[in-house]
Order: structure tokens, then C-alpha cells, then sequence
């Protein structure tokens, strides 16, 4: 065969790769992405891997995660923490009690939507806000499964639960779990990670309510800017996710304890560690069990 048969041949048998549609290079982009943060991590079925904790994994992950949960659906939560969130560039997380909703000092129905539209999230803390663990199966039922529905009947999107005064005993969360994905408590510090109980999400409380350190010794309090700041750089050491309780019109919560919220979102957003909803801690939780 001359050359020229050759190359012909060789053209007719090429084939060349088609112009990819956008799905298509989202789709790949998605791969590529997930195969570099499972290069990073390791692949757990894998007994000849190293052990041992994997830095690039661990920062692929987004190194730890820390969220800023308000309780109750305040009024001041849309004229005070909303500004705040939005200067910084952040998401928050707004726990509505569906019986409050449009009530004077609480949030309207309008403003939590728009919270949700610009990126923050809203999650369930029932419809009464009642102490779940004196309800009948019945009423602890409707209380769970209304408030998601209500507010899902708006047009809201809810995943996750926040239990009225922390109650989570074990009958609580086995009713919960049947309409929700997490629920969060009061106290008991950060989340590990590879120890988390998604049912369980422990918190830090921030501007009321303030965390009691059961200790025969004296320690500093935990009202202060630099005990705030010690959570996120607690949570950046140890790669954890630290969730605050934030109540803007609960007891103690003043123009000092404003301003320490402000300079902590702040803080938390020039360290190493995502700002983000409990959703997406969530997410970079689970990443972050996943490395060595």
C-alpha cells in the first residue's frame, strides 16, 4: 500500500472527538473533581494504602466547617444578624417555630423566604416550640411532621431539626428521624467528624444561653470574644465542625454581644475553615471522615 493509501485509511478510521455540551463538561468536571479528592483522601477499600492522616486530603475537604445557627425566628434576626451575614459575604441558618411566624417580634413568612433566596437556611424548631420530651407519641408526631410540612407548604426547602430546649432523648430523635436528615441539641461543644451523631449535633452557644464548663476550677468565661474565637480555632486544629447557638433576643444578647457575633463571622471567615449552612457542614464532615 503507498503512503498516500495509508493516510487515507488513517483518516477515514479516525475519529474525532465531538464538541462535549455544557451537562456533559459539568459532568466530567464533576469526576475529575471527585477522583482528585479521592487521590487526596485515599481509597478506604484499599489495604495496601498508608496509614496515617492525609493533609491534602483533609484541605481538599475543607480543612473543618463552622456554622451559625439562630434559634426561634426572631425579628431580630432579619434586621440585626441578617446584615451582619450579608456583609461579610456569608450564609446563616434561621430555625423557625411555624407558630410565630408573622407574629409581632418574630419574622414574617415573606422574610424568611427571602433568607432562604439569598442563600441562607432554614430549618424546623417545630411548630410550638413545647418541651418535646412531655408530649404524647401523637402530639410529639404532629409537632415534627406539621412544621416541616407547614413550612414545605411555603415553599420552603427543610432538611434538618432543632430541638426545642435541646431535648433529644431517645425517643425524641427516633421520631425525628423519620422526616428530618439532622437534629441539633444545646451545648456539649464541637462535632468530630469521624465520631458524629447526626441526631445528636452538639452546639457553642454565642450572645445568650451561655456554655456552662462543669469544673471545680475557675476558668474564663465563655461570654467573651476570645472564648468565641477559641471555638474556631479549636475547630481548625482539630478539623471539626462547630456549630453556634446564636439567640438574638435571648437574655444577655446586647450591643456587646452584637458586636462580638460580627467580629467572630469575621474571624471565622479569615481562618482556615468554611463558613457555611448545616447542610453544607454537613458535607464537609463527611469528607473529612473519609481521610486517614
Amino acid at each position: 500500500m503507498d503512503e498516500d493509501a495509508k493516510l487515507n485509511l488513517m483518516s477515514n478510521n479516525l475519529k474525532l472527538p465531538q464538541r462535549r455540551t455544557f451537562r456533559q463538561q459539568s459532568t466530567l468536571f464533576g469526576l475529575i473533581s471527585g477522583l482528585l479528592l479521592l487521590s487526596a483522601c485515599g481509597s478506604t477499600s484499599s489495604s495496601s494504602a498508608p496509614p496515617g492522616t492525609s493533609a491534602a486530603c483533609i484541605q481538599a475537604a475543607g480543612n473543618s466547617a463552622v456554622t451559625f445557627l439562630a434559634d426561634d425566628g426572631y425579628q431580630q434576626d432579619w434586621d440585626l444578624l441578617r446584615p451582619i451575614f450579608q456583609d461579610a459575604g456569608l450564609p446563616f441558618v434561621s430555625a423557625i417555630v411555624t407558630n410565630n411566624l408573622n407574629k409581632p417580634g418574630y419574622t414574617t413568612l415573606d422574610e424568611v423566604k427571602q433568607l432562604q433566596a439569598e442563600g441562607d437556611e432554614i430549618v424546623s424548631h417545630t411548630v410550638s416550640h413545647p418541651d418535646l420530651n412531655s408530649l404524647s407519641d401523637a402530639e410529639l408526631d404532629v409537632e415534627l411532621k406539621s412544621s416541616k410540612a407547614i413550612l414545605e407548604a411555603d415553599g420552603l426547602t427543610i432538611k434538618h431539626l432543632v430541638y426545642p430546649m435541646g431535648d433529644d432523648s431517645a425517643r425524641v430523635v427516633a421520631a425525628a428521624s423519620k422526616y428530618y436528615q439532622l437534629g441539633v441539641e444545646v451545648g456539649n461543644g464541637l462535632n468530630d467528624p469521624k465520631a458524629l451523631s447526626l441526631f445528636h449535633l452538639h452546639r457553642v452557644a454565642l450572645g445568650s444561653y451561655f456554655d456552662v464548663i462543669p469544673s471545680t476550677q475557675p476558668h474564663a468565661p465563655t461570654n467573651t470574644l476570645a472564648y468565641y474565637k477559641e471555638r474556631v480555632d479549636e475547630a481548625v486544629r482539630t478539623h471539626q465542625w462547630l456549630i453556634y447557638m446564636v439567640h438574638s433576643s435571648g437574655p444577655g444578647f446586647d450591643a456587646e454581644q452584637l458586636s462580638n457575633l460580627k467580629a467572630t463571622v469575621e474571624y471565622a471567615k479569615s481562618q482556615n475553615t468554611k463558613v457555611t449552612t448545616l447542610s453544607g457542614g454537613y458535607e464537609i464532615a463527611q469528607k473529612l471522615a473519609a481521610c486517614r
